[in-house]
């Protein structure tokens, strides 16, 4: 027997079991004591239906197909053309973040069936913003990424673009806004990162969708821009630049980098193993103490505690407890108390 996709059986009553969808041919050959060959064809005798936004044909509609869109885009995942033409939930010819939306409003029951088009058209939108700095050689600057007046603001995507012989990209943290947003990036191509998104858009119109850290290179001595480029929201237009900074030399803007006020950042890389790195911003002289928690509110280890000077500060947590060993996988909690600024963060390790 030959099942029509390059496997086949011996077996007088054999059974096979198609992962994957399709028409499939069968055939028979028959060979009797004299070596005589003889051969029954049955042309499409199988066929195995597709499912709308099962992308990776285990006939269940999950998030991880909506994943494997975003992972798409971003050009860490290549799709076969089956799985982009089923991942076309939205049935426009185009793979999109939106797409990937629809799948996820379909998992929790706010989308009946797949695919989707909507019986009236959502217009959405929102402007980026991003503001321009002076710096110097061995600096690293922090790079906000805003977005304001959005509506209906449920799926993007978009590249950041820089100069590497200016920039040397140190991190990419999504900020709170996302934090209900399903998100995948891929900063491998130098000078680019590329970023797709989807989920609900907060209550606010406004907020910060991204902080981008860069090192400053030596024999910078002039300004180089930073671009949000190829911005996609929802399925609408592409926008070649969604917004642009310029960075521009200042001399001496090293040496007393003080920030306006106290500031946890979330932690990178998150989710990690085993190590990740905790910044915080200080606008004044003041005593600090950095702890980890778990969940049931116990401390597992006390990163820092001692009177620090103002400036933008940040330190590493190897996921070990205060007894130097490393703790469980799991979402621990870490504090920051300065003066009487108080703030916690969630963070994810990975076993």
């Amino acid at each position: 027997w030959f099942f029509g996709n390059d496997s086949g059986s011996n077996e007088q009553n054999p059974t096979f079991t198609y992962l994957y969808p399709g028409e499939y041919d069968i055939s028979l050959v028959i060979e009797d004591e004299f070596t005589l060959l003889d051969t029954i064809s049955y042309e499409s005798m199988i066929q195995v239906d597709t499912l709308w936004g099962d992308l990776t044909f285990n006939t269940l509609v999950q998030s991880y197909d909506a994943s494997l869109i975003l992972r798409n885009l971003v050009d860490l995942e290549p799709l076969n053309s089956l799985q982009s033409e089923i991942g076309d939930v939205s049935l426009n010819d185009t793979l999109s973040a939106l797409d990937a939306y629809y799948i996820l409003q379909y998992m929790v029951g706010l989308i009946d069936t797949l695919p989707y088009i909507p019986d009236e058209y959502l217009s959405s939108g929102g402007n980026f913003v991003m503001d321009d700095v002076g710096a110097e050689p061995g600096m690293i600057i922090d790079v906000p990424i805003r977005i304001e007046n959005a509506f209906n603001f449920n799926a993007f995507k978009a590249s950041i673009v820089y100069d590497q012989s200016v920039f040397s990209l140190d991190t990419v943290v999504f900020a709170d806004y996302l934090n209900n947003y399903l998100i995948e990036y891929n900063k491998s191509n130098l000078g680019e990162v590329k970023i797709a998104a989807t989920g609900n858009q907060p209550s606010d119109q406004n907020g910060i969708i991204a902080n981008v850290s860069f090192l400053v290179l030596d024999g910078f001595d002039s300004e180089s821009a930073v671009r949000l480029e190829s911005v996609m929201v929802n399925e609408n237009r592409i926008i070649e630049v969604g917004a642009e900074m310029m960075v521009s030399y200042v001399l001496g803007i090293n040496s007393n980098p003080i920030p306006d006020s106290y500031y946890l950042h979330q932690n990178y890389p998150n989710p990690f193993n085993p190590i990740t790195k905790i910044s915080y911003d200080l606008p004044e002289e003041t005593s600090v103490e950095i702890s980890i928690f778990d969940l049931m509110g116990r401390n597992i280890n006390t990163l820092l505690n001692e009177k620090q000077s103002a400036g933008y500060r940040s330190i590493i947590w190897n996921g070990k407890n205060m007894l130097g060993k490393p703790v469980a996988g799991g979402v621990y909690i870490y504090v920051i108390e300065a003066g009487n600024f108080r703030q916690t963060k969630k963070m994810v390790l990975l076993n």
